[in-house]
């Protein structure tokens, strides 16, 4: 098919993504949800749930084929397609991917990071790709202490990482794809040449543009993307990226050469991603840091090489009988599985759904798992992880520090897997990079927060940063799962590159300067320990779901929260997302300068003021989440979430109403 008869369908099947959920590809549950509690319970977003209706602020997206659930309505249906057309989960992966990149490009350029966890049906097997891209070779300690650097500088040119998406991308094609890349990058190039219909979270950023930033700073070709003709666009107007798309067509013009060569599929892959890392793009790429003295370079891109991590390596829980697993610790998703072991020793169930227990003993056993990510967690490559974190005798031992009358009022201690003690000795712990160790042991957990020194008082909660995450996530009839979180939106000037249109964002500030002893120490070639972090599981063999969310810190705290709302309280996969949320910062922030809030959790605006009194009165410092539209909602996650029913094979999604995310499937 050629380039432009693929267009004119993509284009064409873009052109009423509403009319198509609307019709044939949906089909609604025919059974009613049964939760195991009072419908009329349930708080959505603000008000109480109608007990005479089964679902929550939408449908429940439901399939036989096929269900893609991503962070925008036409990166959605662009998988579909390739659905459709004969691609499986992971064609279809990848191409919705590529989309995300052009219509959310404030969350997900095409150079960000991807952390990415699969199930494949014919190998029987889980596998994660090390999406995370790493530290330039220019990127040394000595380095950021010659220019006067005491913690990682928010900066393109001193923090970006080698790129990573595209090498993933063309690693997942070729070991568990059946198209080319001509073929699932057809509906990105649509959408980047002939443009997509700009959505809130485009027009709330580019509203807040400081345009004189990008004055002072020479940058017209930024600013010009973001507020063409002077102004951001108005909601729906249609948001184009001609230079993205001659970026996609120079790949696309290698692996044809190469296949008109007679070059086999893999082969042709190779070509392709060899233009971008070693050809014209590269080169590009490298010229344009040179000129503003970054450290990226075109040695630093032709060398980089990702990797498969298998089953056997993986973070794994087996809870409530369904194997968990998540992608390794160069990113932070092994906190979800030591939560979930952490979980296991509590009768959750017996607590009441979003209860102040239940609320509480769910933020500590977070504490406690993000403890020991600040300690334990980093680049497998350089860091020994002590594989003692994932044990249930660990978990044991971490849960009886929880107390249910008395929140931690500091960080929580991180523990010592490789001993088996919960509690590893002061002198042995890393401390924060400004604030020193200023960590609660268990038996000072009665100790207020007032009780710390008020210099220990960074910021109650995360910077806000206009570039975030999405995430995205496809399963296929025969129960192969793709989940994929894309990171690193392109927003400050000159972080979009003249004439490629793709962009750079600061992911190195999830390094650290301060301690050469801590696992997030930089070095060159290190992988950081990036908060992106996609899940699945299996259930007797097959794929059971997938699951993801953007939100930095707070995603695995979000994804939890709507797996417990699914695994133990019998909600629809919709009903499980639309759920209030909420979410602890009491713990050292991964983003540098690492923010530290002692103490505080947020709760979103549908909580009764009655659980608020009685988690203050356990000693947390309970804030609300701004109820309003973007990008103030972010806070909470934007949970993507698929099951596979393993006796009907039934698919159902569910896409977060935080924001612009969209689910479909027939």
């Amino acid at each position: 098919m050629t380039h432009h008869a693929v267009a004119s369908r993509i284009g064409a099947l873009l052109a009423a993504p509403v009319l198509l959920v609307a019709g044939a590809l949906v089909l609604h549950s025919e059974e009613r949800v049964s939760p195991s509690f009072p419908v009329s319970e349930l708080m959505v977003k603000g008000g109480v749930f109608d007990d005479t209706l089964a679902e929550a602020q939408g449908p429940t997206i439901v399939g036989r084929e096929a269900v893609v659930v991503s962070g925008n309505a036409h990166a959605s249906m662009v998988g579909h397609d390739i659905l459709r057309r004969g691609g499986n989960a992971f064609d279809a992966g990848v191409a919705t991917a590529a989309a995300l990149n052009v219509t959310k490009f404030h969350h997900a350029g095409w150079v960000g990071v991807t952390p990415f966890i699969g199930f494949n049906v014919e190998e029987n097997r889980v596998a994660a790709y090390a999406g995370v891209g790493t530290a330039p070779a220019a990127a040394t300690p000595e380095h950021y202490a010659e220019r006067g650097y005491d913690v990682m500088p928010d900066d393109i040119f001193e923090g970006a990482l080698v790129p990573s998406q595209p090498d993933s991308f063309f690693a997942i094609l070729k070991r568990w794809g059946t198209m080319s890349f001509t073929e699932v990058i057809q509906g990105a190039l649509e959408l980047a040449e002939h443009g997509f219909p700009a959505h809130i979270f485009h027009v709330a950023v580019a509203r807040g543009m400081d345009r004189d930033a990008y004055i002072e700073a020479g940058d017209t070709y930024g600013l010009d993307y973001w507020q063409p003709d002077g102004r951001a666009p108005a909601l729906g107007e249609f948001v184009s990226n001609p230079d993205l798309a001659n970026t996609f067509q120079i790949m696309i013009d290698a692996e044809q050469a190469a296949l008109e060569a007679g070059h086999s599929r893999e082969q042709a892959l190779d070509a392709a991603r060899d233009a971008f890392y070693r050809g014209e793009i590269a080169e590009r790429i490298a010229a344009f840091f040179a000129e503003r003295d970054g450290l990226l370079t075109y040695d630093d891109l032709a060398g980089y090489e990702g990797a498969w991590v298998e089953q056997d390596e993986l973070p794994m829980s087996d809870f409530m009988g369904v194997e968990v697993y998540a992608t390794p610790e160069w990113t932070q998703c092994g906190v979800l599985i030591q939560a979930l072991n952490i979980l296991e020793h509590f009768d959750l169930k017996s607590m009441g759904w979003n209860s102040p227990d239940y609320i509480h003993v769910i933020t500590q056993a977070f504490n406690l798992a993000m403890a020991d990510r600040w300690q334990h967690y980093g680049d497998p490559a350089f860091v020994d992880i002590p594989r003692g974190l994932y044990s249930r005798e660990y978990a044991r031992l971490r849960a009886e520090l929880i107390d249910m009358e008395r929140a931690f009022p500091g960080a929580a201690p991180p523990g010592d897997p490789v001993n088996m003690r919960a509690v590893l000795p002061r002198d042995e712990r890393v401390a924060h990079p400004r604030h020193g160790e200023v960590t609660v042991d268990a038996g000072d957990v009665r100790a207020r927060a007032s009780a710390l020194d008020e210099a220990y008082h960074v910021d109650t909660g995360m910077r806000d940063r206009t570039a975030d995450t999405s995430y995205l996530a496809v399963v296929d009839r025969e129960g192969n799962v793709f989940s994929m979180t894309p990171s690193d939106g392109s927003v400050e000037p000159h972080s979009i590159i003249p004439g490629l249109g793709l962009g750079f964002y600061a992911r190195m500030t999830q390094f650290t300067l301060h301690d050469p002893r801590h696992t997030h120490f930089i070095a060159p070639g290190k992988r950081t320990m990036a908060t992106p972090n996609p899940a699945l599981a299996v259930r007797d063999g097959r794929g059971y779901f997938a699951i993801g969310t953007p939100g930095g810190d707070q995603q695995p705290q979000a994804m939890l929260q709507v797996m417990l709302n699914r695994m133990l309280w019998d909600m629809s996969e919709q009903m499980a997302v639309d759920q209030p949320r909420f979410g602890s910062y009491n713990f050292y922030g991964m983003f540098s300068p690492h923010p530290y809030a002692p103490g505080v959790m947020n709760l979103e605006d549908a909580f009764p003021d009655e659980v608020q009194a009685e988690l203050e009165a356990r000693g947390h410092v309970v804030e609300r989440w701004d109820p309003g539209v973007a990008p103030t909602s972010w806070r909470a996650g934007s949970v993507g979430f698929i099951t596979r029913d393993p006796e009907t094979g039934l698919l159902r999604g569910g896409a977060d109403r935080r924001r612009e995310s969209y689910a479909v499937g027939w």
